[in-house]
Order: C-alpha cells, then sequence, then structure tokens
C-alpha cells in the first residue's frame, strides 16, 4: 500500500514523505486475515491494524489478534488496534519505514 503521510503515534516518526507498507490479506471460511512478515516496519504494522479495525467496523465483525488473546467487535476494534500499535512502537530498534518506488518496481 501507498502511505502519503502519518503521524508519530501511529509510526513512530511524523511521516511526510511517501512510503510503503506492505501486509498480506486472505479469506477463508474461518474469515479474513491480516498478517506482516517479521522484519515488518512500525508503518506495516500500523497500517495493517488500522484495515483490519476499519473492516471490523464496517461488517460489525470481530477484530481478533491471535498473539495477544484479545478481541473487540465493530467499533472498539479502533480501540485495540491502536493499543497494539501503541505497544509495538514502544519496543525498541523497530525500523519505521521503507520508501515507496513505483508501482512496477514493487
Amino acid at each position: 500500500m501507498k502511505v502519503s503521510s502519518a503521524p508519530a503515534n501511529l509510526v513512530g516518526v511524523n511521516l511526510s514523505e511517501t512510503v510503503a507498507a506492505y501486509f498480506q490479506v486472505w479469506a477463508d471460511e474461518e474469515g479474513i486475515g491480516f498478517s506482516t512478515a517479521s522484519g515488518r516496519t512500525t508503518v506495516d504494522f500500523a497500517i495493517q491494524c488500522l484495515c483490519a479495525a476499519a473492516l471490523a467496523e464496517n461488517l460489525d465483525a470481530v477484530y481478533f489478534d491471535p498473539q495477544m488473546g484479545e478481541s473487540a467487535q465493530g467499533a472498539d476494534a479502533y480501540k485495540l488496534a491502536m493499543s497494539e500499535i501503541t505497544y509495538f512502537l514502544s519496543e525498541p530498534g523497530e525500523t519505521w519505514h521503507r520508501p515507496f518506488v513505483d508501482w512496477e518496481t514493487i
């Protein structure tokens, strides 16, 4: 995903340059899932969480984080997503972002 800007409370630094967010989305009989690879950036993680929360709100569905074992339904998904983002940003040594190159190179 191409990200044009983001505030520090979401990604750890005030972004004013265009960067890339990488995450996977899949759907199966159990629901829709989102994931990022190891080595993910704070931008990757934040955008993944916010996209999942937006989907949960719009479908009045359950946002579930299997790593923390927590869940929230509908609009409450944003609160859980933000708490996960805040926790992730508190971890030392996380990479903030990768530059967005162009669609053909990606």
